[in-house]
């Protein structure tokens, strides 16, 4: 039995393989068909790798005109440029965006909000 699958790749795994190639064609927004962001703006805390990532790309691929990834590094992850990266060449329409805060201080994820 093989260990391979058909399914497609998505989200931080696609773009991690795309790292240094063109997609052969834009991806099509799994999410889309179950809920929508269009123009809406989101700030999501732990977003520099994991879930909170995979969160900011699907919210990207359901029409977010922005995403905000607050984290406690000062500079975003491997995983996270290539998310910024392959959510470009894919034709996503939003912006993915870092911003370095520690999220365990409210004050501080309102300060970012603010902000933004």
């Amino acid at each position: 039995m093989s260990s391979e699958s058909n399914a497609p790749l998505i989200g931080v795994v696609a773009a991690l393989a795309a790292r240094g190639t063109q997609p052969a064609q834009p991806t099509t927004p799994a999410m889309f068909q179950q809920f929508s962001l269009t123009d809406r703006v989101a700030l999501i805390t732990g977003a520099s790798g994991g879930h909170g990532l995979e969160a900011a790309l699907a919210f990207l691929e359901v029409g977010a005109r922005a995403v905000y990834c607050v984290d406690l590094p000062s500079e975003p992850s491997e995983a996270w440029s290539a998310g910024k990266e392959y959510a470009a060449a894919t034709g996503l329409k939003g912006r993915l965006e870092y911003v370095q805060g520690d999220v365990t201080g409210q004050k501080v994820i309102w300060g970012i909000a603010q902000d933004i």
